[in-house]
């Protein structure tokens, strides 16, 4: 068997919690460092940091053109979903291709109504966004772990590196386990603003 290697984040907000978060990440990196025979050094920790920077940059480019109604809710959730799959350099790569293009062609829908989607069951299809858009409307965002919520906000680049990395997962996964008022603050949020026209709960 391959390393097995596992990283589990505390969500309770307590001085022990976060020690014990810090402390994790510590591990995470001694035992990476033992499996690829190369020490994570802070140049590498603070390289990762700013990788992380420029997604959640163009993850608001984006949120911000979808706001306009200038890319359909399938397209963008395809967007967010491959930063999943794919490793920083490319997906930066495409994601900003994409906004380029989106931008170049400037092309609101004016009309179409916002749509959030809530969604009781994860959202690993974009079968509602499609239809969704075939209704004349778009889905500008997701309260679900696959779509908008989860994206998190930039890291301190400012802070220790190490640092940075356990505080922005300290809390802040995109996980069930995540504190629920935290969710439900997004979505009440998201729910009063001004770029949201309706909400849509897709109960399978």
């Amino acid at each position: 068997l391959p390393p097995v290697i596992s990283f589990d984040p505390l969500f309770s907000k307590s001085a022990a919690a976060w020690e014990r978060t810090l402390g994790t990440a510590k591990l995470l990196t001694a035992r990476l460092s033992s499996v690829t025979g190369r020490s994570v050094v802070d140049i590498d920790m603070r390289r990762a940091v700013e990788q992380v920077n420029r997604r959640r940059a163009l993850h608001s480019r984006l949120a911000r053109w979808r706001a306009k109604r200038a890319i359909s809710g399938a397209d963008a959730l395809a967007a967010l979903n491959a930063g999943l799959f794919m490793d920083d350099a490319s997906y930066i790569g495409a994601l900003t291709g994409l906004l380029q293009g989106v931008e170049q062609r400037s092309a609101a829908a004016g009309h179409k109504k916002r749509v959030l989607l809530v969604s009781a069951e994860p959202l690993y299809h974009d079968r509602m966004h499609r239809l969704i858009d075939a209704a004349d409307a778009v889905v500008v965002s997701e309260n679900d772990d696959w779509g908008s919520r989860s994206l998190g906000d930039a890291f301190d680049a400012g802070a220790d590196p190490m640092e940075a990395v356990a505080r922005a997962c300290y809390g802040r996964g995109a996980s069930p386990r995540a504190p629920r008022e935290k969710r439900d603050r997004w979505l009440r949020a998201q729910m009063t603003s001004r770029d949201v026209d309706a909400v849509v709960f897709y109960v399978p």
